[in-house]
Formats: structure tokens, sequence, C-alpha cells
């Protein structure tokens, strides 16, 4: 066995890694299973790289409109690398945070896939670890559209490990991620279209908000198809 506990956590994101050191504060010997890294969805690929990439083309989109405020600057450009760099860099630091909370507050983190092996026992990449408690706090995973072609996308993980920014780029869905990501590429230059099947983008959000927004997107270039359901994805030849 690898160690005994009181409460064994699957899952470091938001809702495990709380949890975890809830126990651990009311006296529970506690251990904590991530397979990939701690801090979650939201932290290692959600709003935190993508709020760091988004300030990264805000600033570039001010730079390049700052002449009526006195900013005068000539060839201004956008290094994605550096972007990309800067971001890896901030989940990092938030990463190592919510390590250095863990281990503070007294908790045993564990690094691999967890899999139920019994009554009160975890297994973690063939080790096994006794739990008196086991809270399943996995999160959610990446849906794929099932649609033929589907396979030629990619998903919200892997925009942000792009090594360039695409010329021209297809949006399928205009929910918050998807606009989120239109905004950005579109501020780089990229040629951008969103297709969305519903009457409306940010079905959720106020009218008269998404017309703001869509006239921003318009104005960096950007194209919103609503009432558009996307049938299947071929490769093209550009």
């Amino acid at each position: 066995m690898a160690g005994s506990f009181d409460v064994v956590v699957i899952g470091g994101g938001p809702g495990g890694y709380v949890a975890a050191l809830r126990a651990a504060q009311l006296g529970a010997k506690t251990a904590i299973v991530e397979k990939d890294r701690m801090g979650g969805t939201c932290l290692v690929r959600g709003c935190i790289p993508t709020k760091a990439l988004l300030q990264s083309s805000e600033l570039y989109t001010l730079a390049k409109g700052g002449q009526p405020f006195g900013l005068v600057a000539d060839n201004i450009g956008f290094d994605w690398p550096a972007a990309q760099k800067r971001k890896a860099s901030v989940v990092d630091q938030l990463v190592k945070g919510v390590e250095g909370l863990l281990k503070a507050g007294g908790v045993t983190s564990y690094r691999g896939a967890a899999r139920l092996a019994g009554k009160g026992v975890v297994d973690v990449g063939g080790d096994q670890v006794q739990a008196k408690d086991i809270v399943i706090a996995t999160g959610s995973a990446i849906a794929r559209i099932p649609m033929p072609g589907a396979e030629l996308t990619i998903d919200s993980d892997q925009i942000l490990e792009l090594r360039e920014v695409p010329k021209r780029l297809a949006v399928i869905g205009g929910g918050v991620v998807g606009m989120e990501f239109a905004a950005m590429f579109a501020a780089l230059g990229s040629k951008v279209t969103v297709l969305e099947m519903l009457p409306q983008v940010l079905a959720m959000v106020d009218a008269d908000l998404v017309n703001v927004y869509t006239k921003h997107l318009a104005g960096l270039g950007g194209e919103v198809h609503t009432d558009t359901r996307v049938g299947k994805v071929v490769k093209g030849n550009g």
C-alpha cells in the first residue's frame, strides 16, 4: 500500500483541492490525486491562460489605436511565441501556488490517473492508496461535435497551444468560450467567422450587450452567422 488516509480526493481542480484542504483543516489525514496539473480546467486550460492571451491581444489593439491618446509608435507587431511564453509563466506560477497550499495544509499529493480498485482502495498507477472516505471531483471533459469531419477540428485546449496565429479561423459555437477566442484572434489579425445554430450568439446574455459585442467583433474584421447549423467539416485547399 502506498498510504492510508482518512480522505482521498480524486481530482485537483477547484472542487477537489478545496475539499482536500478543508478535510485537512478539520483534522483528517488527506491525500489528493491528479493526473494532470493541480488547479483544474480554469487554471490550466481555461480561464487563466485564455485571459493571459486576451490581455496580450488587448494591449496590441490599444497600442495600434493609441495615437488619439498621444501614443506614437511605428511598426507595431505582435510576438505570438512571447505571448505564449508569458501565458505559460502565469499558469505555472498559479499551479505552484495551489501545490504550495496543499503542501502547507498537510495534504499528500499523488500524480497519476486514479481508479477505484475496491472498497476504500484507490489505485494510482499501480500504487494502492487506502481511504476511509473517497471524494470524486474529476470535473468534465471536452465534448466533440458528432458530425463528419470532426477530427479535422481543434478544441479549446488545443487552440491555446497553437504555434502561430491562424490566417483564418472558423469558430463553431457562439457561446462564451467561442466568442472569447473569436475576439482574441480577430484582434491579432485572423479572419474569423463564427457559426452559431441559435438566433443569437451568447444566448444567455442580454441582446443589447450582444449587439455591442458583435459590433466590436465586426470592427476587428470578424463575421457572425446565426441560425447556421454546421453539417460537416471538410479539408480545404487553403
